[in-house]
């Protein structure tokens, strides 16, 4: 492959400087997501948004939604000239036929 073929993105991402931080709460596409140890210390909150649901497309054609609930939330960026930035939801999943 040349250097050619190979995008700024993943030469900034290959470059190797990537910074970690974790959150309780995130913000993201005018929605706000919290963990469920977040929403534990806060018992009379006004709303809840812990609970994520995922549609997916078996192999077979099925189609499941699987549940999950939010346990961390971490945010990886990639140093460079442009700002990258790759956001992981760690949750318990929950799977509609055989369970957690």
């Amino acid at each position: 492959m040349s250097d050619a073929t190979i995008s700024d993105d993943l030469r900034q991402i290959a470059h190797g400087q990537v910074k970690a931080r974790e959150f309780s709460r995130y913000d993201i596409n005018g929605y706000r997501f919290r963990t469920t140890s977040l929403e534990a210390s806060r018992p009379f909150a006004a709303t809840s948004n812990s609970g994520l649901v995922i549609t997916a497309a078996e192999g077979s054609g099925e189609v499941n939604d699987y549940y999950g609930v939010l346990q961390k939330i971490i945010e990886y960026t990639f140093g460079g000239a442009k700002e990258l930035k790759l956001v992981f939801f760690d949750c318990q999943w929950f799977d509609p036929i055989s369970g957690t």
